[in-house]
């Protein structure tokens, strides 16, 4: 039975200096509300601590959400209620599988296929993110899960199959199978957690760390607007 560590809501002050020494994907980074980690311990974790994780294991937010590095200038950030486990974490092989939830890989700078390969997983499917963009997945029970791109290109495979996925464009998939993909509608509500992820890449393009912050709203709700840059003085 996996044994799980509660991860309290910290902020990632450290983050460039952890970065620097990060040779592999995994380094949890930041955790607004509450996350588990799989098969550390049951201790509880020191909010100025950083987590790695190892191939194989699990993170779960909880009421909260996360941000996990995957290579220099590329991240995973996850939604409330959201299980993923890090199956790859070497450069040039990284492999996420999203459990449940909502995922969210921004790869904003680097060559993807050069200087880092990251692989998002789906029950059977593989997403392959080609290019630098925004990608999001979205998976609940007893519905079709939906890979959305803002920007970038994403090829989905499963098996011999495959069909690329341009930004601006979603595809509703299964575990299996995918349906025929459309335009990404700009009306459409989408979901909080790709707002958070813009404020994320905002913060540290610019090279400062809002506190964290966290309430009890639906998570699938717009996040209020904010303003995005560093605090007045």
């Amino acid at each position: 039975m996996l044994r799980w560590l509660i991860v309290a809501g910290f902020a990632a002050s450290a983050a460039w200096a952890q970065q620097a020494i990060s040779t592999r994907a995994g380094l949890v980074q930041r955790v607004e509300g509450h996350a588990q980690v799989s098969d550390v311990g049951p201790e509880g974790l020191p909010s100025n601590m950083f987590v790695q994780l190892e191939a194989g294991q699990l993170m779960r937010t909880l009421r909260g959400r996360a941000e996990i590095f995957l290579a220099p200038g590329a991240y995973a950030r996850f939604g409330g209620n959201s299980e993923i486990e890090l199956v790859a974490a070497e450069f040039s092989d990284i492999q996420v599988r999203l459990i449940e939830g909502a995922l969210v890989a921004d790869l904003a700078e680097g060559k993807p296929g050069k200087d880092y390969a990251v692989t998002l997983l789906w029950g059977i499917l593989r997403v392959e993110l080609d290019k630098r963009g925004e990608y999001e997945i979205h998976a609940r029970p007893g519905a079709a899960a939906e890979l959305r791109v803002y920007e970038g290109k994403a090829t989905v495979r499963q098996g011999d199959r495959a069909i690329e996925v341009h930004g601006g464009k979603e595809l509703a998939i299964e575990p299996d199978s995918w349906s025929e993909q459309r335009k990404l509608s700009v009306d459409e509500p989408r979901f909080r957690l790709i707002e958070w992820s813009r404020r994320r890449r905002a913060e540290l393009a610019q090279g400062f760390e809002q506190s964290p912050e966290w309430t009890d709203e639906d998570p699938e709700l717009d996040l209020e607007t904010a303003p995005v840059g560093p605090p007045d003085p």
